[in-house]
């Protein structure tokens, strides 16, 4: 079973690129990971719906998957995406991300997403 997001107007759907297709009966909303028209891009791949935060704060998880998928960006970018400075100071402490603060950008670092075993030889993909 998939799960749908309902609106007042119908169901909708959210594409990878950020865009909401709506449509106007339940069985016509695809699943997540098909891949429909999208007026932006032509064609882009359905994803499950993010949970609504009540606090509209973003994740760490969330700030490295954007970084993931941008590479290097500017804080007022970032900013603008909803991710708090302190979400993007507590990625550097933790390792995630290098901020230069004289240039305004933050980095992710190339072992953000990896995962060293203790006894073992180079990184491994997580």
């Amino acid at each position: 079973m998939t799960t749908r997001r309902t609106s007042q107007r119908g169901r909708t759907a959210t594409l990878a690129c950020g865009a909401i297709s709506e449509y106007e009966a339940p069985d016509l909303v695809p699943a997540p990971g098909d891949v429909v028209p999208c007026r932006r891009h032509g064609h882009c791949l359905v994803v499950p719906p993010h949970r609504e935060r009540s606090n509209g704060r973003r994740s760490r998880t969330e700030l490295l998957d954007h970084l993931e998928r941008r590479g290097t960006v500017s804080v007022r970018s970032l900013r603008a995406e909803r991710f708090s400075l302190r979400l993007i100071t507590e990625a550097e402490r933790a390792g995630y991300v290098t901020v230069d603060l004289a240039a305004g950008l933050v980095t992710p670092r190339a072992a953000a997403r990896w995962s060293v075993p203790a006894d073992h030889g180079p990184p491994t993909a997580a």
